[in-house]
C-alpha cells in the first residue's frame, strides 16, 4: 500500500488525540458523501429501505427477521482457504472500488461504509495491514473503538469460522446503537446469572439454553481485557480449535461502562444450510444472528423462520450446556 493511495482513499482522519472531533460524527459525514459519490451505496442502500421485517418473543427473549436479499452473497460466502486464496482481499485499500473512501482511524485501521448493509448506517472497520481475522491481540482496539464510536454505534466481531467473509484480514463491524435485540436482553437483571466479580468487572451467563453467551460488564478499560483474557484462556482450554476458540462478540460503550457480549461457538453453519431443495435454509449465523437479528437473504426463508427454527440454529451452532459449565468453572477459578 502506498503512502499515495491512502491520502487519495482518505476522506477524514481520527487520532484520538485532537480535541473536538467527534468519530461518530466523521462516520455521518463519510456516510452522507458516499451515499451521493458512490452509486453502489446509494442503492443499496435505498433496497435496503424497502426490506421487509417479522418480530416476535420467544422465552423472554425477543427476535428479529430481516428479508435482505443483497446479504446473499455474504450468506453463500467460502471462506476456506483456496477460495480465500483464487480473490482479491475486498478489505484491501488498493482493492477498493474507486469511489470508495473511508476514515483513517488512530492510524491503524480504515473505517468503510459497507456496500451491502444489515442496518442503515452500517460500518466495517478493517485494519490497514492484510492481516488474519483474530481476537486476541486486537481486543483492546475493540474496546477503544467502541468507545470512540459511543453512544451512537455498537461494534461486533466475527470470528474466522463464524460469519467473518473475510477471514483473511482483519476487521471489525459497527452498526447503530441498539439494532440487535440481544443489546436490550442482556440488560435485564431476570435474564442472566452472574458467573464471576472479577476486580469490579462482572461476569454474567445469559439465561438460555440454546444459545450461550457470557457478558462483560466493567469501567476499567484494563480490567475488562483481563477478563476477557480470562475468558479467551477458558475457551483455548475447553473448546480448543484455531486459529483461535470459534466466537462472535458485541460490544458496546455506554454511560462510562463497557459491555462485551461473547458467544462461543461449536460450529459455523446449521446443518439446514446444506440440504436441498425446500429443507435447505440459507442463514449463516455471525454476530448480528446469535444478537437475535436474523437476516434471510431468501424470502422463503424469511417467510417461515419462526422462534422454533432461531432455537434449532442457535442449539446446533452454540457450545452445550456441559462445555459452558466447564468454561465457568474455569472462570471462577480464575
Amino acid at each position: 500500500m502506498s503512502d499515495g493511495l491512502l491520502i487519495k482513499k482518505t476522506f477524514a482522519s481520527f487520532d484520538g488525540l485532537s480535541g473536538g472531533v467527534v468519530l461518530s460524527d466523521l462516520c455521518q459525514h463519510l456516510l452522507d458523501a458516499q451515499r451521493t459519490l458512490w452509486n453502489q451505496l446509494a442503492e443499496n442502500d435505498a433496497a435496503l429501505k424497502r426490506s421487509d421485517y417479522r418480530d416476535f418473543m420467544g422465552g423472554g427473549f425477543s427476535y428479529r427477521v430481516q428479508y435482505n436479499p443483497g446479504r446473499i452473497k455474504s450468506a453463500r460466502a467460502k471462506i476456506d482457504p483456496q477460495s480465500i486464496a483464487q480473490r482479491k482481499c475486498f478489505l484491501c485499500l488498493e482493492n477498493l472500488p474507486v469511489a470508495q473512501q473511508g476514515i483513517l482511524y488512530r492510524n491503524e485501521y480504515f473505517i468503510l461504509c459497507n456496500p451491502w448493509p444489515i442496518f442503515p448506517g452500517h460500518l466495517t472497520i478493517a485494519h490497514l495491514r492484510h492481516l488474519p481475522q483474530a481476537i486476541e491481540n486486537s481486543f483492546a482496539c475493540l474496546l477503544r473503538t467502541a468507545q470512540d464510536l459511543s453512544p451512537r454505534f455498537t461494534l461486533f466481531y466475527n470470528g474466522p469460522s463464524c460469519g467473518a467473509s473475510a477471514p483473511d484480514h482483519l476487521h471489525f463491524q459497527a452498526v447503530p446503537a441498539g439494532s440487535m435485540p440481544i443489546e436490550r436482553d442482556a440488560a435485564i437483571d431476570a435474564r442472566r446469572q452472574m458467573i464471576h466479580d472479577r476486580e469490579s468487572v462482572f461476569l454474567y451467563r445469559l439465561l438460555q439454553q440454546e444459545r450461550a453467551a457470557v457478558i462483560i460488564e466493567g469501567n476499567d478499560f484494563l480490567k475488562v481485557q483481563d477478563a476477557f483474557r480470562l475468558l479467551f484462556g477458558a475457551m483455548r482450554r475447553v473448546m480448543g480449535h484455531e486459529p483461535e476458540p470459534m466466537m462472535n462478540v458485541v460490544c458496546s460503550y455506554c454511560c462510562h461502562q463497557w459491555r462485551v457480549i461473547v458467544f462461543p461457538r461449536k460450529k459455523f453453519r446449521p446443518s439446514a444450510y446444506d440440504l436441498q431443495g425446500d429443507k435447505k435454509i440459507l442463514i449463516s449465523p455471525g454476530a448480528v444472528e446469535m444478537g437475535g437479528f436474523i437476516v434471510a437473504p431468501r424470502k422463503i426463508d424469511f417467510e417461515r423462520m419462526d422462534r422454533e427454527k432461531v432455537s434449532t440454529i442457535y442449539r446446533e451452532v452454540s457450545i452445550d450446556d456441559k462445555t459452558f459449565r466447564r468454561l465457568e468453572t474455569i472462570i471462577v477459578e480464575g
